[in-house]
């Protein structure tokens, strides 16, 4: 007995939703606007976005989960909740997929959506008619919208991706949309963190057509990866690069291929960075750092040339004259002893003076490498202060 009870009033229940679905739905003409002569209709746009997936630098986009709900009233689907019995009131009346397409619906569009996927056969649509008129009408969407990104303070920057609402038909005189509510969940990414979702001013507003509503999503970059794999990596060869000032300057060739190496290293590393990011027309705040570290290395090279030939600079400049003799001097040579004694004396001179010259020469190259040790890294290290400084400002 009790169970028929029960049975008999969720059948006057769904009765109640049938009879007034179809009340409602009488004369109904869903191609016109809900609005008063005069005014526009104000629709309440309420955004909640669960879930970031992904922000992509190489394709310009972001990706994420979104729930789009709308209230608006329509006059036309207002009833008389007393009308049903007391029994079975009706407090909302539940509207499911079937039935969307029998009503009005605003025509809001995301202006930079790239693609969209809509959640129907998992419960993402859902929309409840009150009393009043009021309409309550919520989708949940996968989107993938156009996001321009600024790569200049790379990898210190911070990005803008703004969701960019309107209506596709509708002039502002007729339809308007208000932003009621912006609720953002936390997001976990790998290389990003949420700062926060703000409501954009929209330029130029009064000369558009269409009201138009900005939702501006901004998320910080976190620069710990690339620390550790760029600036880490880009340091520790400049820093291996000035071991060259510690070596004989002699040693030309092992000095070029330490050199050599810390130069196709850069090269290297330069190029596997760029090679996740879209190629840009300008330089990236991580190019700027590469780019001077590696010219730091370029230079390191050029004193390694230059205090090699200034080493073996008195090789060039102390060539031992050769004693060519005429026949005339071979002739006039009257005594032997009277000549070899002062030429003895010449050849002992001039081994003393190569000798005296190729000192004073090695001495100066390694005051140039005690020098280079010492300026190279005052100036790298005043680089990275005046970097840092400006970037992380």
């Amino acid at each position: 007995h009790v169970l028929s009870i029960y049975r008999s009033k969720i059948q006057e229940y769904l009765n109640a939703q049938t009879n007034l679905t179809d009340e409602l739905l009488v004369g109904y003409d869903k191609r016109f606007i809900p609005t008063i002569p005069g005014e526009p209709l104000k629709v309440k746009l309420e955004i909640k976005i669960p879930e970031v997936l992904r922000l992509d630098e190489q394709g310009m986009e972001c990706e994420l989960i979104i729930y789009i709900r709308q209230r608006w009233t329509d006059f036309r689907l207002s009833w008389n909740k007393t009308y049903y019995p007391a029994a079975t009131p009706l407090k909302r009346l539940k509207v499911r997929e079937h039935l969307l397409d029998k009503i009005w619906l605003p025509d809001i569009r995301i202006t930079n959506l790239k693609e969209m996927n809509q959640f129907e056969k998992f419960g993402g649509i859902n929309m409840n008619i009150h009393p009043s008129g009021t309409v309550y009408y919520s989708q949940l969407a996968l989107i993938r919208i156009h996001c321009p990104m600024d790569l200049r303070n790379f990898p210190m920057d911070q990005q803008t991706c703004c969701l960019n609402f309107s209506s596709y038909a509708y002039a502002k005189s007729l339809l308007t949309f208000v932003l009621q509510k912006k609720e953002i969940l936390p997001v976990h990414l790998p290389q990003f963190e949420f700062v926060e979702a703000k409501e954009c001013v929209v330029e130029n507003q009064e000369k558009l057509k269409v009201k138009r509503i900005s939702v501006a999503l901004i998320f910080k970059r976190r620069s710990g990866y690339y620390i550790l794999q760029i600036y880490i990596p880009s340091m520790s060869l400049v820093f291996l690069s000035w071991l060259v000032f510690l070596m004989d300057p002699a040693d030309i060739a092992n000095r070029l291929v330490l050199v050599t190496t810390m130069l196709v290293s850069m090269v290297f590393l330069h190029t596997q960075m760029n090679t996740s990011l879209p190629p840009v027309s300008y330089a990236k705040a991580a190019d700027w750092f590469v780019l001077v570290s590696f010219g730091f290395i370029l230079v390191a090279l050029l004193e390694t040339s230059w205090v090699y030939r200034t080493s073996t600079r008195t090789s060039k400049k102390s060539k031992p004259m050769k004693n060519y003799r005429t026949s005339f001097q071979l002739c006039m040579r009257q005594n032997e002893d009277e000549i070899s004694a002062p030429h003895n004396q010449d050849k002992k001179s001039s081994s003393f003076e190569r000798n005296t010259s190729r000192k004073e020469y090695n001495s100066l190259s390694k005051v140039i490498d005690k020098l280079s040790l010492v300026l190279f890294p005052l100036m790298y290290g005043g680089f990275n202060i005046f970097y840092w400084f400006y970037f992380m400002k």
